[in-house]
């Protein structure tokens, strides 16, 4: 056991302490507390450390909200009360630009979300053992009745079923999706194939809960994966989620993209709105269902969405063709590919750059270095691709504007809107 200062919080969260020449991260601690922790990993410059007892207590420490904290491997920071989780990923995000360009660069503050529990719209959990879980750090199970975050008031009762369920019908599914819009659920079973025993008391049990629901099975080659594919097939209800957004009728399938925290969301495109000029040329890359490019050819001249995944890009071209939306055009490709093929064929004003947590392609990145686009819209999700692409745009563009989102209250990620303009 040692006592440590916790001076600083890192990238994932945790508390850091230095001593004698040494670093140790604190995992549930915060800067300012003195702890007395007991080290679990060690390695050659740094340790990893559990806390045994706060014996300085941060005035920002509050009671976690759900009873699994700590042991399930989402939440990190619910020890935290949410405006210190807030300055936390102002911070966080100001620093790690200083480190990487050297200089002051101003940011807003992180904007908040709306509901801190209660607020995701999809909720994935593993199967191990015929249980829904999730899986801690150590890729253990974690067996849960029910998860704060995830916005249905009912959601004991569906993982209930579902757990039933599973003691039936024994080792047969790999994971389980569950997603709601507009008070309407998508199920979808990840497993070897597309059976579904006992089908019809599965249905009857969750009709017992009064919900308008889809059943789905997706079919994996490996129960490794818990990913939904392209192989899926609608087992009972609608093959689609059928909602209004920004006035604009909508469809999502299960296994399109959407941004779990809809209010943040919702934010960042009107910001997004006001960051385009108006009658601009648009190329929406990493584009998803098409929510953001409804929004904007509104007031644009033409807006082109690329999407790899096949259910998101035909929900954005059915979404299109719904609401007859014809000055944009949805593009089912891999971005790589895609937006160097546009950007050579077409007038291009601004890039809409909201690519996963492995960031953009470098070969992205270099086709708009050589052409004349004047703007760049980057929203991330990884502050640590999005920095790295940062320095590749920084010989032709600087950075106009930061703003930290914090679409996932109670963690450490964070969603960070950049503009960017050529120099």
């Amino acid at each position: 056991m040692l006592d440590l200062q916790i001076s600083d919080l890192g990238a994932n969260g945790s508390g850091v302490a230095k001593q004698g020449g040494f670093v140790y991260f604190v995992p549930f601690s915060i800067d300012g507390e003195m702890v007395e922790a007991e080290i679990v990993k060690s390695e050659k410059r740094y340790a990893v450390a559990k806390v045994t007892k706060v014996i300085e207590k941060s005035a920002y420490r509050t009671k976690p909200a759900c009873p699994y904290f700590e042991k399930c491997g989402g939440c990190s920071l619910q020890h935290m009360t949410y405006q210190k989780q807030l300055a936390y990923k102002t911070n966080f995000i100001k620093n790690e630009l200083y480190r990487a360009f050297g200089c002051e660069i101003a940011i807003d503050e992180c904007f908040p979300s709306k509901n801190q529990l209660n607020y995701r719209n999809k909720i994935n959990f593993n199967i191990k053992n015929n249980k829904l879980c999730f899986l801690d750090v150590n890729n253990q199970p974690i067996q849960i009745n029910y998860c704060p975050l995830f916005c249905s008031e009912i959601n004991k009762n569906i993982i209930s079923i579902f757990n039933n369920y599973f003691s039936e019908i024994k080792n047969k599914f790999f994971a389980l999706h569950i997603r709601k819009i507009s008070e309407k659920y998508q199920f979808t079973l990840i497993s070897s194939d597309f059976e579904l025993k006992n089908q019809e008391k599965l249905v009857n049990s969750l009709k017992l809960l009064e919900i308008q629901f889809s059943l789905f099975v997706s079919k994996s080659v490996s129960q490794t994966s818990s990913n939904i594919t392209d192989n899926i097939v609608c087992k009972y209800g609608e093959p689609a989620v059928s909602y209004n957004v920004g006035g604009a009728s909508c469809q999502v399938s299960p296994g399109a993209f959407l941004q779990v925290n809809e209010d943040v969301q919702n934010e960042i495109y009107k910001q997004i709105s006001v960051m385009i000029k108006p009658n601009s040329r648009i190329v929406n890359a990493y584009g998803g269902t098409g929510i953001l490019a409804v929004a904007l050819a509104k007031e644009v001249e033409k807006v082109f969405s690329i999407e790899i995944n096949k259910a998101a890009a035909g929900d954005c071209k059915q979404l299109f063709e719904n609401n007859k939306i014809e000055n944009a055009i949805s593009i089912c490709g891999d971005c790589k590919y895609e937006v160097p093929k546009l950007l050579k064929k077409e007038k291009i004003d601004a890039v809409i750059l909201d690519p996963p947590r492995s960031g953009v392609e470098k070969s992205i990145l270099d086709m708009i270095k050589k052409t004349d686009i004047q703007e760049i819209i980057y929203l991330s999700c990884s502050p640590q691709t999005l920095i790295r692409d940062l320095k590749v745009l920084q010989e032709c563009f600087y950075i106009d504007s930061v703003k930290p989102y914090d679409m996932f209250p109670q963690t450490y990620h964070i969603e960070t809107l950049v503009k960017l303009s050529r120099k």
